[in-house]
């Protein structure tokens, strides 16, 4: 078995009142995971008639910053979910923003 060490220390996670008035701390690390898939949504939403409306911001990098644990679970409710067709995806309007999971269109169309 292999053991490796992570450095981490605990930060205070400043969200916006609108989002929440809890005093909100975690842990952070230098990486959470490795790159994941970018998929520039904002271009791509028109494909899907689900979305038409729904606010998607462009994602960062392809990275994961934030990972977030059962003490925010009311930050990542989600009161409203876009739902497609079979094998689309779909929105969850968390109050964190928009979130997007499912099959995606592949890069080479």
């Amino acid at each position: 078995m292999r053991r490796t060490t992570v450095k981490s220390q605990q930060v205070h996670l400043p969200f916006a009142l609108y989002i929440t008035t809890e005093k909100l701390s975690g842990w952070s690390i230098k990486s959470i995971c490795g790159p994941i898939l970018s998929i520039n949504w904002p271009e791509i939403k028109h494909l899907y008639a689900h979305f038409e409306d729904v606010p998607i911001e462009p994602c960062g990098e392809g990275t994961i910053a934030v990972l977030l644990g059962l003490d925010a679970a009311a930050l990542m409710a989600s009161p409203e979910v876009r739902r497609g067709g079979h094998l689309e995806p779909y929105a969850e309007l968390t109050p964190l923003g928009c979130v997007i999971a499912g099959p995606v269109p592949s890069p080479n169309g």
